[in-house]
């Protein structure tokens, strides 16, 4: 793959929310080559590293995360009672187990003075069998003007098949930077990041017909 960072030079008049937009509707066709969906600190390392190229700069957020069907996010609204039958959630922090990360790492930044998250991993969220449909494509969420990463913050995250991905604060949260995806323990995962920037940098421009 030949590497398209070094010569490629942001334009200045390009829409830099069509590029956060467009990022993320071609992230999963990217990343799925080589990730399996819970990829967070893998994608979130490559979302940064790919926004450069476009003058946006990214950094890496460490999150809880709650995905809820819409029978269950009803319930929370205090808009229905709950349906034991079918409200269902998955749940990802602190409670976890097993040997992967636990929690959930996004990608949060400023642009024109709006603050975004971008998360290129939601499709892990998707649970066909729990009424949790998230399509395979990343999210892409401006934030309130009044919103600010302090204390015990949230952000509902509306999903367009239903229901909402409830993103929230993380004090304490384990160190992403510890693992292999972050801090590349072999060769090939750096070469293989590398080359996910590039050929994500690539269909985003493509998305936004530059190519």
């Amino acid at each position: 793959m030949v590497n398209v960072i070094p010569r490629y030079q942001p334009n200045p008049k390009r829409d830099p929310f069509k590029v956060l937009a467009a990022m993320a509707h071609v992230s999963w066709r990217v990343l799925g080559q080589c990730y399996t969906p819970d990829c967070c600190i893998a994608s979130t390392r490559v979302g940064i590293e790919a926004l450069k190229p476009f003058g946006i700069a990214g950094r890496p957020v460490a999150v809880k995360a709650m995905a809820m069907n819409e029978a269950y996010w009803q319930y929370v609204k205090g808009e229905a009672p709950l349906d034991p039958e079918r409200a269902r959630y998955l749940v990802i922090d602190d409670t976890c187990e097993g040997p992967g990360y636990s929690g959930h790492l996004i990608i949060a930044g400023k642009v024109k003075g709006k603050q975004f998250i971008l998360d290129l991993s939601v499709y892990q969220f998707n649970r066909p069998h729990k009424e949790i449909h998230v399509p395979p494509e990343g999210l892409f969420m401006l934030l309130p003007d009044s919103f600010e990463f302090k204390d015990a913050w949230s952000i509902p995250a509306g999903n367009p098949r239903g229901g909402v991905i409830l993103y929230s604060a993380y004090p304490n949260a384990p160190d992403y930077t510890k693992t292999p995806d972050w801090y590349f323990r072999t060769s090939l995962h750096r070469e293989t990041s590398e080359r996910m920037r590039d050929e994500l940098v690539i269909a985003t421009r493509i998305a936004l017909g530059e190519m």
